[in-house]
C-alpha cells in the first residue's frame, strides 16, 4: 500500500490544523517514510514560506511551526524524495484539463491527482473533494473515506 499525500493533506501533518490529528491518524496507516516529490515539496514550502508575509502573527508563527516541522521531517526521514514519471502525469492532467465538465482544478491540483493516479500510489490521501473526484475517477481508494 503507498499514499500520495496532497498538498492540504501534507499540510496538515506539519501546521497543527484541525484536521492534523485526523491527517496523521490516517497517515500512520501506512508505512513511513512517506514519499514525496519536487511537486509536493514546492507547494508546501511555498505555501508556507507565502504565508509568512501574512498580516496575522498567529499565521506567521504556524508557517514558521510547519518550515520548522517540514525540515525536520525530511532530516528524519519521515518524507522521503521520489522522482516520479512526469509525462504520464503531465499527459493524463491535460487530459482531465479537457474534459471535466465546468472549472478545473488550478494545474497544481491537477497535475497532485495525475501524480498519484500514473504512480504505483494506492491511495490518495486528500481533504479536496475536487482532487478526490479526480484520484477516485483513476481508481485510487480514498482517505479520509468520505469528507
Amino acid at each position: 500500500m503507498t499514499p500520495y499525500l496532497d498538498l492540504g493533506f501534507l499540510l496538515a501533518l506539519l501546521v497543527k490544523y484541525k484536521s492534523a490529528r485526523l491527517a496523521w491518524e490516517l497517515a500512520n496507516r501506512f508505512n513511513a517514510p512517506f514519499r514525496v516529490n519536487a511537486l509536493q515539496q514546492l507547494h508546501v514550502e511555498n505555501a508556507l514560506s507565502r504565508q509568512l508575509y501574512e498580516s496575522k502573527l498567529r499565521l506567521q508563527i504556524a508557517a514558521r511551526e510547519g518550515l520548522t516541522e517540514w525540515r525536520n521531517k525530511l532530516a528524519e526521514a519521515v518524507f522521503v524524495h521520489n522522482v516520479p514519471k512526469w509525462e504520464p502525469a503531465f499527459r493524463q492532467a491535460v487530459i482531465w484539463n479537457s474534459q471535466l465538465p465546468g472549472r478545473p482544478p488550478h494545474t497544481p491540483f491537477l497535475l497532485h491527482a495525475a501524480l498519484a493516479s500514473t504512480s504505483t500510489t494506492t491511495h490518495f490521501l486528500s481533504f479536496d473533494p475536487r482532487t478526490r473526484a479526480l484520484a477516485q475517477s483513476a481508481g485510487l481508494k480514498l482517505l479520509p473515506e468520505k469528507l
